[in-house]
């Protein structure tokens, strides 16, 4: 038997989903964390989501459900260097009865801003059909049990935002003295 992932709450009530350290093989060019990086590291946090909550890959061949990724959102804040530990936690903002949409903030273990953030939209999915579908019992209850617990926490300023410039006064580089 599989033993399920086991969740604990962060400081401002929302789920710390993944905890570890970043591989050489995330690192790029510029001696940080690759683009690409954030994002397998966002995914595999909701991976171990789903297996928590009885809707991943563990749990493909018991209920006949699969997750897809229908929408995604990376914004960066702070560079993340080799061997440094992230974690990543959750908050459930929307949940229908095959979607839900959850906000990841990432962090540097001991580090209070964020490093990164990804907002995404996750469906529920029968892929014998390769269509939505309802979630399953057991996991419907859980995820709606989250939600009741992460409607009280405030909605994040950077959910539901798309791509767009900063004002002039946030982008600009101090000047040389």
């Amino acid at each position: 038997m599989v033993k399920m992932p086991e969740f604990d709450d962060m400081a401002d009530g929302t789920l710390r989903i993944l905890r570890r350290r970043v591989p050489a093989k995330w690192i790029d060019h510029n001696g940080h964390m690759n683009v690409a990086a954030y994002l397998a590291a966002f995914d595999a946090g909701v991976c171990r989501f789903c297996n928590g909550f009885g809707i991943g890959p563990l749990q493909k061949a018991d209920t006949g459900r699969t997750i897809y990724v229908g929408e995604a959102h990376l914004i960066y804040r702070r560079e993340i260097l080799h061997g440094s530990e992230i974690e990543i936690s959750l908050q459930l903002l929307d949940l229908s009865d095959s979607r839900l949409r959850i906000f990841l903030t990432m962090y540097q273990t001991g580090q209070s801003q964020p490093a990164a953030y990804n907002e995404q939209l996750a469906v529920c999915v029968d892929p014998s059909i390769r269509r939505p579908a309802p979630w399953p019992e057991a996991a419907a209850i859980q995820l709606e049990n989250l939600r009741q617990r992460h409607a009280a926490l405030p909605i994040p300023r950077q959910a539901g935002r798309g791509v767009q410039m900063p004002a002039e006064a946030e982008n600009t580089v101090p000047a040389a003295e």
